[in-house]
């Protein structure tokens, strides 16, 4: 999903700032409509720009259906400036070590 065109020659941080709100309501177990309307006003104001519906519908369910095959059941949280993860007993999970660089990697993909 690339909203506002930064293009692939683009600043590849640009959208950063919608990270950490996407996860956390995915975490919370947003529903689809929710995030659908958080991206679509952060995209309009913070970017100036809404993105289309379906895109973003499009990028949701993307987003949805790798987290919860991959992240479900695991909560982060900010503590100074390192991150660190609690795992559920329903869900337990290989170490942020472990997994940091591959998701990192698919997110960007999304």
């Amino acid at each position: 999903m690339d909203p506002i065109g930064v293009g692939p020659d683009g600043p590849k941080d640009e959208y950063d700032c919608l990270l950490w709100p996407v996860m956390r309501q995915l975490e919370a177990d947003a529903s689809p409509e929710e995030l659908c309307g958080f991206l679509a006003a952060e995209l309009e104001e913070h970017f100036g720009h809404g993105g289309d519906a379906e895109g973003i519908a499009s990028f949701v369910a993307q987003a949805r259906a790798w987290f919860d095959a991959s992240w479900k059941g695991t909560q982060f949280r900010l503590s100074g400036s390192a991150v660190e993860q609690k795992q559920t007993a329903e869900h337990p999970q290989p170490s942020l070590s472990q997994r940091s660089n591959s998701k990192r990697t698919r997110l960007r993909m999304l």
